[in-house]
């Protein structure tokens, strides 16, 4: 959780390999005892990750950052209820009927949205607890 957040702030992001690779490891280095969910948290982690570095690349491309950045920054803060709202302004704007320069690109971010809104939606609990890391 605290690289997440970090992640969703930081200045420059991990490539997607190498977020994968440390979220693997740590799945990996779990006991046997560990319980589904815990599992099921980090598996949410990846996903969350992952797709947070292609929006923050992809947003870069399109000009829509400063739209992303205060929905990447209520998550680092623990509120991802905010996090999702702001994540759906932003979607309603890709929605929008301008011309963007990069259709095919703008369909990809989109589907980050969904994607990092429904992780924050279902695991909303784990994600806010304690707050900022």
């Amino acid at each position: 959780m605290r690289d997440a957040r970090r992640l969703a702030t930081g200045p420059a992001p991990e490539t997607a390999r190498e977020w994968a690779q440390a979220t693997y490891s740590r799945l990996a280095a779990l006991p046997e005892e560990a319980q589904p969910l815990e599992r099921g948290r980090l598996v949410a982690a990846l996903l969350l990750g992952t797709e947070m570095i292609r929006l923050r690349r992809a947003s870069l491309r399109l000009g829509v950052s400063s739209d992303l950045d205060p929905a990447l920054a209520a998550f680092a803060e623990g509120r991802s209820r905010i996090a999702v709202e702001r994540l759906a302004r932003l979607d309603d704007r890709l929605a929008s009927p301008r011309a963007w320069p990069e259709p095919s690109l703008v369909v990809g971010v989109r589907g980050s949205i969904l994607a990092i809104s429904e992780v924050l939606t279902q695991h909303a609990a784990y994600f806010d607890a304690g707050g900022r890391a």
